[in-house]
């Protein structure tokens, strides 16, 4: 990080002069342009729009796993590839399928060119129009659902419901890895967009597919070959009730921005924290602990959303004065 003197050029106008090399890098010249992004007291400096540049990942197949391939996809759309070319000697039948399937997580990419060789899929929507807001408000959505459904499958032993489950968590990921690729894609100056909105409703998203991941934990239980239903403690009932409250409370608090909500929500952390750990201590049944430990786990990514967003409407509010 460098250290650079603010310079006067007349009237009350401030400039600062850019890093040599970075100008060098991007080929920038006198009365370009580039974007200036305002978060608290940092200023980012990205390339304009004309800048853009269209963005291609190669990954390399040959004798890679299944779950590897998966995860370089994922990881070349976050990334914010406008195309995934995937080579090899011989693209194996499995690989085939593969990639077929991690193209289902990935939103707005369609396989457009494929032989025995390459596969090469590429984005056919513009990043920009992506309403991050939205897509966190529907990840909220899925997610208390999930949950709700979770107890229901686990105390009556429905496996039905526990595979629905599971591909609604399929979904959530779809939402997350396209949150998480925009937040990218506004870092690096690729699309506009504020960086502070886009970081706030990115670290939610994580925070809900966490939860997520416990629901699924928790439906798991019907598919177990136990024929007695979960034992549960007699506070269970009330712990489940406040856990349900407290999932539309938060998600009331970050649709409306509601920092006063936000408070109480944190405030009345210490009251559920005492009747999830007096459940605990009674130790009925292993799988009883899987339930309070998950239901322990989303009390605390809940209270996280809480603070984050007394954060970010601090933040915001500030810029504004």
């Amino acid at each position: 990080m460098e250290r650079r003197k603010l310079q006067a050029t007349g009237g009350s106008s401030l400039t600062l002069t850019l890093p040599k090399a970075w100008i060098k890098h991007w080929k920038l010249q006198s009365k370009d342009e580039v974007l200036v992004d305002a978060v608290g007291p940092a200023l980012i400096i990205k390339l304009a729009s004309k800048q853009k540049r269209e963005l291609t990942i190669d990954i390399a197949v040959d004798n890679m796993p299944d779950k590897w391939l998966v995860r370089e996809m994922i990881g070349a759309y976050i990334a914010g590839a406008d195309k995934i070319a995937l080579r090899s000697n011989r693209i194996t039948p499995s690989q085939n399928q593969t990639i077929r399937q991690s193209v289902q997580l990935l939103f707005g990419f369609e396989i457009l060119e494929e032989t025995s060789q390459k596969i090469v899929a590429r984005t056919i929507l513009d990043d920009s129009m992506f309403p991050v807001s939205e897509s966190t408000l529907r990840i909220f959505m899925i997610t208390r659902s999930m949950f709700e459904d979770s107890l229901k499958a686990a105390q009556a032993g429905d496996r039905d419901l526990a595979n629905d489950i599971k591909l609604r968590d399929y979904e959530v990921n779809k939402f997350v890895h396209a949150i998480q690729r925009q937040f990218q894609e506004i870092l690096s100056g690729k699309v506009k967009g504020s960086l502070a909105e886009v970081s706030f409703y990115r670290t939610i998203a994580i925070q809900l597919e966490r939860i997520g991941d416990h629901g699924v934990k928790i439906a798991e239980l019907a598919s177990s070959d136990r024929t007695d239903p979960v034992k549960l403690s007699s506070t269970f009932p009330v712990i489940q009730e406040r856990v349900h409250q407290l999932l539309k409370d938060v998600e009331s608090m970050v649709r409306h921005m509601d920092k006063p909500m936000a408070h109480k929500i944190l405030d009345s952390d210490s009251e559920l924290e005492r009747l999830i750990y007096s459940s605990k201590r009674m130790k009925l049944s292993y799988e009883g602990a899987i339930v309070e430990d998950s239901l322990d786990r989303l009390r605390g990514y809940l209270m996280n959303i809480a603070e984050l967003t007394i954060d970010y409407a601090v933040a915001t509010t500030s810029q504004k004065l």
